[in-house]
């Protein structure tokens, strides 16, 4: 499989998910999980310590997620959801 391919079609996807607006690294954060599951981190909001952020799984509204962030998140941080609130987004 075309890796390029593949990272195109998932940044359509995401756009279309999200009204058409076209997925930017600052605003969402998506990876897949070894069981295939598309998951999608945005809407962060907060400070260094605690963040409040919307998850999306497969495509679906996930709620509303709070996360404490500490060092222990920096672990797999580009595969984990609490890591990317925490780590990819800056406030």
């Amino acid at each position: 499989m075309n890796i390029k391919s593949l990272v195109l079609g998932s940044l359509v996807t995401i756009g279309s998910i999200f009204g058409g607006v076209e997925a930017k690294a600052d605003n969402h954060s998506c990876y897949w999980t070894n069981q295939n599951d598309h998951i999608c981190v945005y809407n962060v909001r907060g400070n260094s310590s605690f963040k409040t952020f919307d998850m999306n799984v497969n495509g679906q509204y996930a709620g509303n997620q709070g996360v404490r962030c500490n060092p222990n998140h920096r672990y797999n941080y580009k595969e984990n959801a609490y890591g990317i609130a925490c780590f990819e987004f800056s406030y």
